[in-house]
């Protein structure tokens, strides 16, 4: 025999609709957006750090509209030596020459530009992107895959940025690319991490962005470990119309 208990009127969506992370080593942050706009403001990470929404991210069902520096999320989660970012996106518009950030921490700037990212950059290319300031200058090593097509649907990119490597997977195509740190990302900068927005705010800067999942871990995650997030986000989107 069970008891089932129903709570009339209650909408438990805004706290735990979807998730279920199937890695929680290092995860920091998780949120799915779309449908509502209460639920762009969420960290579904239990005693986690809550975020801020800036400016109106326009909400559409199963995703929501990010544009740099005016609608984007902003987390508590500090830029970390190593990293790994995980979303599902797609540029709102492959006809500009624009940088969009999933998640980034990039400052811009000589002096200024220590941070990483997950990115699609002005050459409609995914890719992780990570730099640091050598006492003179900026030092950075991006990687990247292939551009992505015009009608772009939504994909599933992971970035992993470490002491020995950077790496871009773009779990949607099949496709990645790693590159050697020959000088070292050792030291943070101190900015937390943006969703759909750098922090760097000039021209060539202010992409727009349509983000569906977010997720930070603060440790690079293995394979295994993101292909089981992959899998699970994968059946999580199709129940949203979405094939990643």
């Amino acid at each position: 025999m069970g008891t089932q208990i129903v709570a009339k009127g209650a909408d438990f969506s805004a706290i735990s609709f979807g998730f279920a992370a199937p890695v929680t080593r290092g995860l920091e942050y998780w949120n799915y957006f779309g449908d509502s706009a209460d639920k762009t403001g969420r960290n579904l990470v239990v005693g986690k750090s809550g975020v801020a929404v800036v400016g109106a991210p326009v909400v559409n069902p199963g995703y929501a509209r990010m544009t740099a520096q005016s609608a984007y999320v902003q987390t508590a989660v500090l830029d970390q030596a190593a990293v790994t970012f995980l979303a599902v996106c797609r540029p709102a518009d492959l006809g500009t020459t624009q940088w969009r950030y999933p998640i980034a921490s990039i400052a811009g700037g000589t002096g200024a530009a220590v941070g990483a990212s997950l990115a699609i950059g002005t050459d409609n290319a995914p890719k992780v992107y990570a730099s640091r300031n050598n006492g003179t200058s900026d030092v950075a090593l991006v990687t990247g895959v292939a551009a992505l097509a015009s009608a772009t649907p939504f994909g599933f990119y992971a970035g992993r940025v470490g002491p020995a490597y950077n790496r871009i997977d773009d779990k949607t195509r099949s496709v990645s690319n790693a590159g050697a740190v020959t000088n070292p990302r050792s030291t943070p900068n101190g900015q937390a991490y943006r969703v759909g927005s750098g922090i760097y705010n000039t021209g060539s800067q202010l992409g727009v962005l349509d983000i569906s999942f977010a997720a930070i871990f603060s440790v690079e995650l293995t394979d295994a470990e993101i292909d089981a997030v992959y899998q699970r986000v994968k059946a999580f989107e199709a129940a949203r119309g979405k094939t990643i």
